[in-house]
């Protein structure tokens, strides 16, 4: 039957279609009819509206004039989940709850889709935080779910999610293993693959890790060849952690780096992002990478706090639905016995001190969960101390090996120039013409690399300073009047070089470097024979 039109459902369509099911006599038929149009224009509108839940009014109103309380029963999970779906809890909640107490009265063999509606039940009780509910409807479901089928496997594997979550592990790996079975029955190698990844947690849980890695990347294989994208994620990020535990760092980081591909900006990631950074700040400071640490350590602040703020808002919202859920069974009972008054005032009371403290829980706990956080930005601050210290040392050491190649090459230089000067006057003096030539050539291109322009001058200022940090603001702050040239001849004279060297290094005469100490020491008032300069 197709019942859609350009990729959306055809409500008139479907209508007409479904229309002779209202010529019969049959309560049963009618019924379906309003849930399946129901459930049409639901998916239609994608969101609660008012024709959806007209449909849903009949439906019970036929359920209701039948007399027939399976009929009741499925008008309500039905119109319950629907709520549920667009996440409407506090209304679907009653529907819920209404059908919980027909349940335990009902023979469920007469119950079309009795597994399915009992999933819907399990789904919402597991949503709203009632495991043992969700855990006693699944179990319920496998009585009536058909055998060798996705949907058993599904129940089974549902089961074994909630004992996990409770840390009940033998329970849980039982009905891991029995969805196992029945997925390779039928051959259905995405909930193999599923179903290895949910068995290799059980035995990370009790300590068999090397086969838990084993099963853990037959599942993450299975799980991408076939687009389950998000198993695919969670069973990475948990063979990262047993890494990580082993100190198989760059392991660790491939199996993140895999992981963080199929993240998204929705709420269901934040808990795995704060995991994934987590990880990733201890992997950077164990290789030594304070840097990257840092950056992995903020990263973790804020997905942390985003990730508490969600679970502080969840366990807030559970006590209210819970809440809601003893109202709804006090008032049944109060509507059978007047006497129990007294009893919902108590336990009214009662819930509302339960949030109270639930709320001072939380509050505390998020206190502690600021010290924490408190604790890690102090570590975090002392590894960027440590860092900016380890990064100037590298500069000073640096800076150090530079002044020091910087005095050697002058050293050499001065050797060439030198040496080149004695070859220029002995071949004058053996009027050698051609030789005069070339040495002079030679000489003048050797003082010309080797002289100090300004640009030089100011490259080697900002080395000295950091050698010498301070320097040149306390000579400038003791003699205000003192030239930049002051500060060059005074810095080559502070590092021991001869005068002649000076003279080579400015382009000036010996009798000129000479002149210019003696003015300088007449500047800063020191006695002429002074050999500081």
């Amino acid at each position: 039957m197709d019942t859609r039109k350009d990729g959306l459902i055809d409500s008139n369509y479907l209508k007409e279609y479904l229309h002779p099911l209202l010529n019969h006599k049959n309560a049963g038929l009618k019924l379906t009819y309003y849930l399946l149009l129901a459930d049409a224009t639901s998916i239609l509108f994608d969101q609660v509206n008012p024709v959806t839940d007209a449909y849903f009014n009949r439906a019970m109103e036929i359920a209701d004039q039948s007399g027939v309380l399976e009929y009741r029963l499925l008008s309500l999970i039905r119109r319950g989940y629907y709520y549920f779906t667009y996440r409407e809890i506090s209304t679907a909640l009653p529907y819920f709850l209404s059908a919980s107490n027909l349940i335990k009265d009902l023979n469920l063999d007469k119950v079309p889709l009795s597994a399915a509606h009992l999933q819907y039940s399990a789904n919402f009780y597991g949503y709203i935080g009632n495991s043992a509910k969700a855990l006693e409807y699944y179990k319920k479901a496998t009585n009536y779910a058909p055998k060798d089928t996705r949907q058993t496997i599904d129940i089974l594997n549902s089961i074994g999610v909630y004992y996990y979550r409770d840390s009940v592990y033998d329970s849980a790996e039982r009905y891991y293993k029995e969805g196992l079975k029945v997925a390779e029955r039928t051959k259905d190698t995405v909930w193999i693959g599923i179903l290895q990844g949910n068995i290799s947690s059980i035995l990370l849980a009790k300590g068999d890790t090397s086969q838990a890695i084993v099963l853990a990347e037959m599942n993450v294989k299975t799980s991408l060849k076939y687009d389950e994208f998000k198993d695919a994620m969670r069973t990475l990020l948990r063979l990262a952690e047993i890494a990580v535990a082993q100190k198989r760092w760059s392991q660790a980081r491939e199996y993140l780096d895999q992981a963080e591909v199929y993240f998204e900006s929705k709420p269901f990631f934040l808990m795995y992002k704060t995991a994934a950074y987590e990880l990733k700040a201890k992997i950077a400071q164990a290789e030594g990478n304070q840097k990257a640490a840092i950056h992995y350590l903020n990263q973790f602040i804020t997905y942390n706090d985003s990730t508490q703020q969600q679970k502080d808002m969840e366990r807030l919202q559970q006590a209210t639905w819970n809440w809601e859920t003893e109202r709804f069974n006090l008032a049944i009972t109060e509507n059978e016995n007047k006497r129990k008054q007294l009893r919902f005032r108590d336990l009214s009371i009662s819930l509302v001190l339960i949030l109270t403290l639930l709320s001072i829980t939380l509050l505390i706990h998020r206190s502690r969960q600021r010290i924490k956080i408190k604790s890690i930005k102090l570590e975090k601050d002392q590894l960027a101390l440590l860092l900016e210290k380890e990064l100037l040392d590298k500069e000073l050491v640096k800076s150090k090996t530079e002044m020091k190649d910087f005095l050697l090459r002058i050293k050499e230089n001065e050797k060439i120039i030198q040496e080149l000067e004695k070859k220029l006057s002995r071949a004058q003096v053996n009027q050698l013409k051609d030789n005069i030539i070339d040495i002079q050539n030679s000489l003048n291109q050797m003082l010309e690399s080797h002289i100090m322009t300004d640009e030089r001058w100011y490259k080697f200022k900002s080395l000295f300073e950091t050698t010498h940090p301070g320097f040149f603001d306390e000579l400038i702050l003791r003699y205000p009047n003192m030239s930049e040239n002051n500060l060059r001849l005074f810095t080559f004279s502070k590092l021991n070089l001869s005068n002649q060297s000076i003279a080579h290094l400015l382009g000036i005469s010996l009798d000129g470097v000479k002149k210019a100490k003696q003015r300088l020491r007449k500047k800063i008032d020191l006695p002429v024979d002074n050999e500081t300069i």
